[in-house]
């Protein structure tokens, strides 16, 4: 029985440190530029011209931009169980609606980040509950470079989605652990019965 707890302590051990090993080459063996042309661009808040509540469950938010040439130029905010709709010089360039499945029909919390096209400077964006009669959730808006955008949005979740995927696979490996331990004691209950009944 020691035997195996000290293979199983080996085994945890080893585990452990090849998950690290893992994690630390990630950040070692990077062949990605530390800087890259979008690094040098700077995203801004941008506070809403006008703000408009249309009924109970319906917030419309008119965005003033500089216009841009670029093509890279983006918007980001985050919804929270909200339809959302932007519009662009009066057209619409995106949008994410509730649609039924087996988790509801909530859209879930979304950071978002939309493109905006060339020369736009007026962008609508309108955010609609999905559950009516709750309170409408507003939001904040930032502007800049979409690659830098996403980047900044992978540095800031970086460590908790580290420590998400090492909870899971601890989780993993104490299940397949009971798994093997149940079995193990099946067998000697087993064997315990059969002494007791003879």
């Amino acid at each position: 029985m020691k035997r195996i707890k000290l293979v199983n302590r080996i085994f945890y051990c080893i585990f452990l440190l090849g998950f690290l090993l893992f994690m630390a080459s990630g950040f070692i063996f990077s062949t990605v530029d530390k800087v890259t042309p979008a690094d040098k661009r700077t995203s801004v808040v941008v506070k809403p011209e006008d703000t408009r509540y249309i009924g109970d469950d319906t917030i419309e938010y008119h965005v003033k931009i500089r216009a841009g040439a670029g093509n890279n130029n983006a918007l980001a905010f985050v919804s929270r169980h909200q339809e959302v709709e932007v519009y662009a010089g009066g057209r619409l360039i995106y949008y994410i609606k509730a649609h039924r499945s087996v988790y509801g029909t909530t859209t879930g919390t979304n950071y978002t980040i939309v493109n905006i096209p060339p020369y736009t400077t007026d962008i609508i964006v309108r955010l609609t509950n999905v559950y009516a009669g709750h309170k409408i959730r507003g939001t904040t808006f930032e502007y800049g470079d979409e690659t830098k955008l996403i980047k900044e949005l992978i540095a800031k979740s970086l460590p908790s989605a580290v420590l998400s995927s090492f909870i899971i696979i601890v989780g993993f490996a104490m299940i397949i652990l009971w798994i093997s331990a149940e079995r193990r004691l099946h067998r000697h209950k087993h064997c315990f019965i059969l002494v007791y009944l003879q």
